[in-house]
């Protein structure tokens, strides 16, 4: 469930909202009606591992192109050296 709040209301606690993202609730911030602001529960957020990661649980699921280390081309090498 979504709960909009303004950021001016006297519900605006930064307690009182952290508490209603832990209890499972998205809390969305506005301000003049523009939201600024998602807290979301921590479990429920997709890039934060709840689980310590395990060395080789990525093997096969990155796969570089066909010459990813050659060298650059040496025009393109110098315009990054500058």
């Amino acid at each position: 469930m979504t709960v909009i709040v303004d950021l001016r209301s006297k519900d605006a606690t930064l307690a009182a909202l952290v508490d209603r993202a832990r209890n499972g609730e998205e809390v969305v911030v506005v301000e003049n009606g523009t939201p600024v602001a998602r807290l979301v529960p921590l479990a429920a957020s997709p890039d934060t591992p709840m689980e310590p990661r395990q060395p080789g649980s990525g093997i096969g699921l990155v796969r570089m192109a066909p010459g990813f280390d050659e060298d650059l081309p040496p025009e393109l090498f110098e315009a990054l050296r500058e």
